[in-house]
């Protein structure tokens, strides 16, 4: 061991000096699109949820981490407004189908996107182009003499501009244009209720917000919203949206943190190369238990039911699913999108359709606080059923 002992204290000495190197070298800006109101980076949200309370006053403002389908479903929302921000917003048909109703039923939804696609598309009949400007910067304006700038609003660094190529103008108000005449915000009824349509969701970012020429824009955009008992903002549709937000996570996103975790990594490493052999004792023989899993969990499970604890058993059976499909299929599992569901499908043999349908009704189990006994039979009968399915 002391014949090593220089080289050790060597490379120790030097993985030490590159920690530091790395922890305390200036990091550079952050230009992601991320749109979250948990981010500061340029192209985040925070000083706009933060501002929201002063653009909307007396209203109780609820972040939306789940799908629209979850939030809204039998709900009955009257008078409230949902607020959506990110480059492309492109819900499934479940989701579209639960907005349409939403707003129809006397709400109104506000969307910041430079594209929207899908079915909500197709039934707004809305086509998103763009165009690549000589400059770094667009300039937009309001087509409401009261609201329109004297001079165009110019956000820098944005060298395409995007803009709405068609709509149905019998259905739809412009509300604002680019520099080139081309309608980039609108206004469509539909229902008892409005969408409000902008193509320009950088406009409602950190970096513009703090221009105090620009901000004017962002607020006056959100005024077309009427004053009600409730705004959604929504956090689930965000580009950089972690799926499953876990302590490891957080640890390995943050630079100091990060460094530190693998330092003690590496330091477990060391001590069980140089230290594990000479301490090391020889393990015992033991003889191993009767097997008696299976009457243990029937107990267990009987013990559950019987105490009516629906949301535990629930929860065991949703874990004991997800873990399957990892280990059987090799899914990682951190966001349920249409490229996992869609592998799923792929490798399990069952079909789309049953698989969101499962993952759709788990997402729902996630969110209530109590598991009723009929609910607890069809989640059960789901996994049954692409148990059998899947052979």
């Amino acid at each position: 061991m002391k014949k090593y002992s220089k080289f050790i204290i060597f490379f120790l000495l030097t993985f030490l000096l590159f920690i530091i190197v790395r922890i305390t070298e200036p990091k550079g800006i952050d230009w992601s699109l991320s749109f979250s109101k948990d981010d500061k980076i340029p192209y985040g949200s925070y000083i706009l949820y933060q501002v929201l309370p002063e653009l909307f006053p007396n209203e109780n403002i609820k972040v939306s981490q789940y799908p629209i389908y979850n939030i809204l479903k039998d709900k009955g929302y009257s008078n409230s407004n949902y607020i959506f921000i990110n480059n492309t917003f492109a819900p499934d048909k479940l989701d579209t189908k639960e907005l349409l109703n939403y707003v129809s039923e006397g709400n109104d939804v506000f969307i910041a996107a430079n594209f929207i696609r899908g079915k909500l598309s197709d039934t707004l009949k809305v086509v998103t182009n763009l165009s690549y400007i000589g400059n770094d910067s667009i300039k937009i304006n309001f087509s409401n003499s009261g609201l329109k700038n004297s001079f165009p609003y110019a956000f820098k660094n944005s060298p395409l501009d995007y803009y709405f190529t068609d709509f149905d103008t019998a259905k739809t108000i412009a509300l604002g244009f680019n520099d080139n005449n081309k309608t980039n915000f609108v206004k469509i009824k539909f229902g008892k209720g409005n969408f409000y349509l902008n193509a320009v969701p950088i406009a409602f970012t950190n970096y513009n917000i703090l221009d105090s020429l620009n901000s004017d824009y962002i607020f006056k955009s959100l005024s077309y919203l009427p004053v009600s008992k409730t705004v959604f903002w929504d956090e689930y549709y965000k580009t950089g949206r972690a799926a499953v937000r876990t302590p490891l996570r957080f640890i390995l996103s943050t630079q100091p943190l990060r460094w530190a975790y693998y330092i003690l990594i590496f330091s477990i490493l060391i001590y069980i190369i140089f230290e594990g052999k000479r301490k090391q004792r020889i393990i015992p023989e033991i003889n191993p238990l009767q097997n008696s899993t299976l009457e243990f969990a029937g107990i267990i499970g009987k013990l559950y039911y019987q105490r009516k604890n629906h949301k535990n058993i629930t929860e065991k059976k949703i874990r004991y699913f997800l873990d399957q499909i990892r280990s059987r299929y090799y899914i990682r599992l951190d966001e349920f999108n249409d490229e996992t569901l869609e592998k799923i499908s792929r490798r399990s043999g069952v079909e789309l359709k049953e698989v969101k349908s499962i993952f759709k009704y788990i997402n729902y189990i996630e969110i209530i606080p109590k598991v009723k006994g009929k609910e607890l039979k069809h989640i059960n009968s789901l996994i049954e059923s692409f148990y059998k399915k899947a052979g």
